[in-house]
């Protein structure tokens, strides 16, 4: 069911939204054979949306990068929602659950990829109070990367708020070099912008602002 809503929701998204996955990527989940966290929504007896992740390894090259403890992350697989429910906050609920449930599990932290175009994803993540922190580049598409977890748990280290148009990579690269992270997405006049907070942490030293966008 799993694969056959990826398959649906892939076919239709624009290249890039959705990462390249094969079925044994979810059965090795599903299954139990890699740990990890596997939520759904359900309309009676079809599968309306998924939310998947795995614990991320601790060789993993953003594990590396922020220096998570052994055992402490996990990495989204992916979501996806099937165009019939769109619209319907279930995404964010989806997401909301994953993390209460990977909390229990000694998940820390959480990190995923999301499309720099993928908006809507965006919006989802940022509700569940996770931020984007930097970008980085995969095998089909430049993304922000995404993080929820105990680094962010007491919020922005002040009142201050900046507002970047979400099309100026260049500024958005700036702020996330120096620690800044987006909180959330407003209106700016007939624009849509991102708010920048600064963060207490190390964010702006992860190394992840080397995506061939100039500065």
């Amino acid at each position: 069911m799993v694969w056959s809503l990826y398959s649906l929701v892939q076919s239709a998204a624009p290249h890039g939204f959705l990462a390249r996955r094969a079925p044994k990527d979810f059965e090795k989940v599903l299954e139990g054979a890699t740990p990890g966290v596997a939520v759904g929504a359900m309309t009676e007896d079809r599968l309306v949306g998924y939310s998947v992740s795995r614990r991320m390894a601790d060789t993993h090259p953003l594990a590396r990068a922020f220096g998570f403890a052994a055992e402490t992350a996990y990495e989204g697989m992916g979501s996806a929602i099937h165009p019939d429910v769109t619209g319907r906050l279930i995404m964010a609920r989806m997401l909301a659950l994953r993390a209460r449930i990977e909390q229990t599990r000694g998940g820390a932290h959480v990190v995923g990829l999301i499309d720099i175009a993928n908006l809507g994803s965006v919006v989802n993540v940022l509700r569940t109070g996770a931020v984007l922190v930097g970008m980085r580049r995969d095998e089909t598409s430049l993304n922000y990367v995404a993080y929820g977890g105990s680094l962010v748990a007491r919020g922005p280290e002040g009142p201050d708020e900046r507002l970047i148009p979400i099309f100026d990579l260049a500024a958005q690269i700036v702020l996330f070099a120096t620690g800044w992270a987006v909180t959330g997405l407003r209106r700016d006049g007939a624009s849509r912008a991102f708010a920048f907070a600064p963060f207490p942490t190390a964010f702006g030293h992860l190394g992840l602002t080397d995506t061939g966008v100039p500065a």
